[in-house]
């Protein structure tokens, strides 16, 4: 460690205009290689927030359409019901009319 110090040292004492130099060109790379990086992680979050908006609107529209799904089907099976009641009145009807022919007969 000590002999890349005393490298660097020589190098600053030999020639300390170029040296300077040198790293503010690295300072300058490293800054335009992490605003490039910055801008690519801000376009990846920008893909991903509208890919996730239109996630929720198509959930948001799916949903919309089961409730009224549930809702029609609500109504088909009230109306079932009442056929099946109609159908259980007609059956008890009959019911009656048979006991009643037959207790006239007896």
């Amino acid at each position: 460690m000590k002999n890349t110090v005393n490298k660097y040292a020589t190098t600053i004492k030999e020639d300390p205009s170029g040296t300077k130099d040198a790293i503010i060109n690295r300072i300058q790379n490293a800054t335009d290689i992490s605003k490039e990086a910055i801008h690519k992680i801000q376009e990846i979050l920008d893909t991903q927030v509208n890919d996730i908006k239109d996630t929720t609107k198509n959930v948001v529209e799916e949903s919309k359409d089961v409730v009224s799904s549930v809702k029609n089907a609500k109504g088909e099976l009230v109306d079932v019901k009442d056929s099946a009641v109609e159908a259980k009145d007609e059956l008890l009807s009959a019911k009656d009319d048979v006991k009643s022919k037959v207790e006239s007969n007896s």
